[in-house]
């Protein structure tokens, strides 16, 4: 029987990593979650409170906890290497402390010195760290990133010179970003590409694949740029995250969301996430329709007022239309969640009060056509872990 995916997100923490982050668990109907227990943004390492870790870690929730953006094991800075040695130290004691099953670091950047010499750095620093792991503490997870100048692992390929350097540490697991890797080049916005990708992967690091972040991508393949965006918002689309769900590399293997927005928007995608995950898809009938130009064939007039002027000519001042009829529209963009449009049906518009230069104030939409999507069967019946009773 194939496992399934639990399907989470990155939750806020107000109020306590248990108090807070449980909460937020069952708002957006997270069935694991990641935190930072740190300042994501700074060096200053908070004391974790040991009643919140205790209730976290009791709660029987799949948890993850994220290391802050500033840890750069790839820096020429003596102070920043030994900072963020601190920083992955003091994350994987308190990511044991909760009873999280990883700590995720993005790979860092060379910065000004050569790849070889950040790379040995790399070695000499991290695996001394990794040494210190007990065999039931978290694993250390590797995130690449989205393919700015100098990143040590921008691209899937790249994990295994990375790897290599930390002598294949059974604590070094994976943590594949779908936004990341999109920006360095993948192209996760089609079932090859996705297959193409995840394949490397399964045959770079077999059984290091431990958590995937599923962002949608603001930007277009190979922008380098990371810009997070809600499912089916972005360039990669909605489909693409069934063909992951259903790759054996991501059998079994949580999908946590970092997506723009609050509890609607993260409930939002964690129910697409879900939906994917029984081989359904999503419904894609809700459009916006921005309209660049509308050509009108007919008008009803209802009311018209016009005053007489000194040349005895009758002017217009205000016609009231009741109903237009449209001959024609140009539309400009059409969002539909991710299904490719077809063609827009308009039906009617609102009440038009400008005569010269006829404004449109409301086009209610008919009908979008789509194209066919083909629904795949199933997957297997399988179960997943449940959060207890305190985390719904």
């Amino acid at each position: 029987m194939t496992p399934l995916s639990p399907i989470g997100g990155h939750v806020s923490v107000t109020g306590g990593l248990a108090k807070g982050g449980l909460q937020y668990a069952s708002d957006i109907g997270a069935e694991m979650i990641q935190v930072f227990v740190t300042n994501p943004r700074g060096w200053a390492l908070a004391a974790g409170n040991p009643a919140q870790d205790a209730k976290l870690r009791d709660s029987g929730v799949l948890s993850f906890v994220h290391a802050p953006y500033l840890v750069n094991l790839g820096s020429p800075s003596a102070d920043t290497l030994d900072k963020s040695l601190a920083t992955l130290r003091h994350g994987l004691l308190r990511a044991q402390a909760i009873g999280a099953k990883g700590l995720v670091v993005h790979t860092g950047s060379a910065v000004s010195q050569s790849r070889d010499d950040a790379m040995r750095q790399v070695r000499e620093r991290l695996l001394p760290l990794l040494e210190e792991i007990p065999d039931d503490g978290p694993d250390l997870l590797l995130e690449s990133m989205a393919g700015q100048a100098g990143m040590l692992c921008r691209t899937v390929q790249d994990l295994e010179p990375y790897l290599e350097a930390l002598e294949w540490h059974p604590k070094a697991g994976v943590c594949f970003d779908t936004c990341h890797s999109f920006s360095a080049g993948h192209d996760l916005s089609t079932s090859e590409g996705v297959k193409e990708t995840l394949d490397a992967l399964q045959a770079i690091a077999p059984g290091r694949l431990k958590l995937i972040h599923a962002n949608d991508s603001k930007d277009e393949c190979g922008s380098s740029r990371d810009r997070h965006a809600n499912l089916g918002a972005g360039h990669i689309g909605v489909l693409p995250f069934m063909d992951m769900l259903r790759h054996p590399v991501a059998a079994g293997v949580p999908f946590c969301i970092e997506t723009p927005g609050g509890v609607e928007k993260h409930r939002a995608d964690i129910e697409v996430l879900k939906k994917l995950r029984e081989g359904e898809v999503p419904d894609l009938t809700t459009v916006t329709v921005e309209v660049d130009s509308v050509e009108i064939s007919s008008v009803e007039v209802e009311e018209t007022e016009a005053r007489e002027t000194p040349a005895r000519k009758t002017r217009v001042r205000r016609t009231k239309v009741r109903k237009t009829e449209i001959h024609s529209v140009e539309v400009r963009e059409t969002e539909a969640g991710g299904a490719g449009v077809r063609e827009t049906e308009v039906s009617e518009v609102g009440e038009v009060t400008e005569v010269s230069g006829v404004e449109v104030r409301d086009v209610e939409v008919r009908d979008v056509g789509t194209d066919a999507v083909e629904i795949p069967a199933s997957r297997p019946e399988a179960s997943i872990p449940q959060p207890s009773k305190s985390a719904r």
